[in-house]
């Protein structure tokens, strides 16, 4: 694992228990690759995996989306596309960092 894998999965931890600096930090390191993979999911229409099926869903709630390769999306659809897709991922790593306990939240209630 290189230095930079280390520092995302650190800053994705800490965005996760609600640290906004981490937040920040996480969408800047995050958002260029998110639009180079909407780019080149819109272009080849490749969709092997949960996040390209995800991008490819997403892109068809904001723009009408041709089912054939080699179509260049506007950039604005890009942009669109890769903001609901980070804010996506950013969503999940609170609900994977905070986990509920129901049995042992309902057994600390009733003290």
């Amino acid at each position: 694992m290189n230095g930079k894998e280390v520092d995302i999965k650190r800053l994705a931890q800490r965005a996760g228990r609600g640290d906004r600096e981490a937040g920040v930090a996480l969408r800047r390191e995050l958002e260029p690759a998110l639009v180079r993979l909407v780019r080149r999911t819109l272009q080849t229409q490749h969709h092997v995996t949960p996040l390209e099926l995800r991008v490819l869903a997403e892109a068809r709630r904001v723009a009408v989306i041709p089912r054939c390769e080699g179509w260049n999306a506007p950039e604005s659809v890009i942009g669109k596309v890769a903001l609901r897709i980070c804010e996506w991922v950013m969503s999940c790593l609170v609900r994977v960092a905070n986990p509920r306990h129901w049995l042992f939240d309902t057994v600390v209630g009733l003290n």
